[in-house]
């Protein structure tokens, strides 16, 4: 990692670089992690940490001449953040529900609201008692995909509120580039007005004047293009998008993304082009009154779905209206693999790329709002849902659409009778979009779908198949390269089951890119009969997957 992250600094010159932590650590499977490190740490997907300890923390962030950050997804980060400050690190990413629910499978609101309220009371103190600042960020992002201007901001109103109310004096509120350049200049020009306006109006807050916002664009989180000058463009855009709408910080992207997992020398890559182009970015040319306009609407959405939860924090506390909106779906977040969410909302493009709310669940947006979204996005050729999913998520890499008929493999033509399916996603991954649109196509074509989605156990699964003990067949997904681990136990379950019917894995399944063929013989022995692979070539040293230009 400190090679990595000296080579990112000696060769393209960041402001700030970020330390990435891996999938054991955020889940709090420290004793995993460790002996992860100590017999296969290359098989890690990122920094252990709390198993390395603050001293050779301190020692890594020592070697680096610019700050470093870290973002993890943990719903409880309160040792991960010890050992952070301890290691002389002062920026920290996270909230109580955008490190939750986007991350986490059955995580109470309640046990990660609860957290995260350590970890801002001592960043608070910290500030109060010593003068030290931590940048607590936000992650407005979400699941990164598909995400409404409107929703993100106002998640982070209430993270910022709750942060705040600890003593927290610095807040940076990260945002996912959508694509549609007037869409993310407005929202990023919007974010430091709404969120201070809100911190200023609610009670409680001590010297709201005095507390700094700022906003930070994560470039597209999408599918990327496979091409290479296609994908530098893309990087470009993001750079001009985050110079155009007063970005404090930019998260960006390698040219690489999409074909294999980032070396070295493709991160440094990604940030030159990104830092090219934010030296370049001096004239705006996009259309000022489109981007006044996008930002009043933006407010007043924000103001829409706030107003309810507000008005209920009122009665109780902010943490406990905040789990009731959510029990009540007034709050939501589409494509979230966490339980606690209604999952009702569905995102769309207009005709211009921008994400519209096709479907508003139960968010408190005004008929006059609804009907806006309805009118933008009857502009939109695209009539059924397969293949408003398909061009929605793959708006930048239309090579890489489904076809619509398939199933990417999962089920042969010639099988193509009606089928019991349970599909999940192995137990430290919380990608779980790929899920759900697979199972939204599998009920297409008339199968039956048990979905277990992302985050699950073999244990759940064992529960599942004694419940129903005639499936046809088992669909695995793993992104981020831990399936091996993940997955360990299965051969002992199919034996005591006595299952005979398939099981496929399918992803990203090694950190490394490609699987070697002594892998592909240990998932066999575990039990699985079908891998599917990503097209994923081998990528060289591990990427920190988000640099800050």
């Amino acid at each position: 990692m400190e090679h990595l992250l000296c080579a990112l600094e000696r060769e393209a010159h960041p402001e700030i670089l970020s330390l990435s932590i891996d999938s054991y650590t955020r889940n709090k499977d420290f004793e995993k992690a460790k002996r992860c490190l100590k017999e296969v740490p290359f098989d890690l997907n990122g920094f252990p940490l709390v198993s390395h300890g603050w001293e050779n923390g301190r020692q890594l962030n020592e070697s680096i001449g610019v700050p470093l950050q870290i973002r993890h997804g943990s719903p409880d980060a309160i040792t991960l953040f010890r050992v952070a400050l301890a290691s002389g690190i002062t920026a920290f990413e996270g909230g109580g529900i955008s490190y939750n629910l986007p991350y986490a499978k059955n995580v109470p609101l309640r046990t990660s609201l609860r957290a995260w309220e350590v970890v801002d009371c001592l960043s608070g103190k910290l500030a109060t008692e010593y003068s030290i600042i931590v940048d607590r960020e936000l992650f407005g992002t979400l699941t990164g995909l598909l995400t409404p201007p409107s929703l993100a901001i106002a998640v982070a109103v209430l993270e910022a509120i709750l942060a705040t109310l600890q003593g927290v004096r610095c807040i940076s509120v990260a945002y996912p580039e959508s694509g549609n350049a007037v869409q993310d200049v407005a929202a990023l020009r919007s974010i430091s007005d709404i969120v201070q306006g809100y911190l200023k109006n609610y009670s409680g807050i001590p010297d709201a004047e005095g507390i700094h916002v700022f906003p930070v664009l994560h470039q597209y989180m999408g599918p990327f293009p496979q091409d290479k000058t296609k994908a530098e463009q893309l990087i470009s855009q993001g750079a001009l998008t985050a110079t155009w709408g007063g970005a404090t910080k930019l998260v960006t992207k390698t040219p690489a993304e999409a074909i294999c997992i980032p070396s070295t020398e493709d991160n440094i890559n990604g940030l030159r082009t990104a830092k090219q182009v934010i030296k370049a970015a001096t004239n705006c040319l996009l259309d000022a009154s489109e981007i006044v306009s996008e930002q009043n609407w933006i407010k007043q959405e924000v103001k829409e779905i706030l107003a309810p939860v507000l008005e209920m924090a009122k009665k109780t506390t902010l943490l406990e209206a905040i789990i009731s909106a959510f029990d009540s779906g007034l709050l939501d977040i589409p494509f979230a693999p966490s339980v606690h969410t209604k999952g009702k909302i569905m995102p769309s493009r207009d005709a211009n790329g921008a994400i519209r709310y096709l479907k508003c669940g139960g968010l408190a947006l005004s008929e006059e709002t609804q009907k806006r979204h309805g009118q933008q996005l009857r502009q939109s050729s695209t009539k059924t849902w397969r293949e408003r999913i398909n061009r929605d998520l793959f708006y930048f890499a239309p090579e890489s659409q489904m076809c619509p008929d398939s199933t990417n493999g999962l089920i042969p033509l010639a099988e193509a009778s009606t089928k019991k399916i349970i599909l999940m996603v192995t137990k430290s991954d919380a990608h779980v979009v790929g899920n759900q649109v697979l199972n939204a196509m599998l009920e297409e074509m008339n199968h039956e779908v048990i979905n277990l989605g992302a985050c699950s156990s073999l244990e759940e699964l064992k529960a599942t198949l004694l419940q129903q003990p005639d499936v046809d067949l088992i669909a695995i997904g793993n992104m981020n390269g831990h399936a091996l681990a993940d997955l360990e136990g299965l051969a002992t379950l199919k034996q005591e089951l006595h299952l005979t019917c398939p099981i496929v894995l399918g992803g990203n399944i090694s950190i490394h890119g490609s699987l070697t063929e002594s892998q592909k013989s240990q998932l066999h022995q575990l039990g699985i009969d079908k891998i599917i692979e990503n097209r994923i070539d081998g990528g060289g040293e591990k990427s920190s997957r988000g640099n800050v230009a």
